[in-house]
């Protein structure tokens, strides 16, 4: 997957925080992942896995939440091997 990757995770760390400001909120899915694996902490994130959680606490997925409080279908993959699918 991370062949020929010629990008350093400094290079995206970079970029990442030359277009986020401080006071700027980041709002997503499972941001918590994505911030980890870039080694970046921000004070301001909305994130949607933590906030739409199960009553036993568990995740819901951003497909369930999408067709639930969105009544929208999304991530509808037809086989294959790629993310999703």
């Amino acid at each position: 997957m991370m062949e020929g990757a010629t990008t350093r995770i400094e290079q995206i760390q970079v970029a990442v925080l030359s277009r986020v400001g401080k006071d700027d909120v980041l709002v997503g899915h499972s941001l918590e992942n994505d911030l980890r694996a870039l080694r970046i902490v921000h004070e301001r994130v909305v994130d949607t896995a933590q906030l739409f959680r199960s009553e036993g606490g568990r995740k819901h997925s951003l497909r369930h939440l999408s067709a639930v409080l969105l009544d929208r279908k999304i991530q509808q993959h037809s086989g294959g091997g790629g993310p999703g699918g």
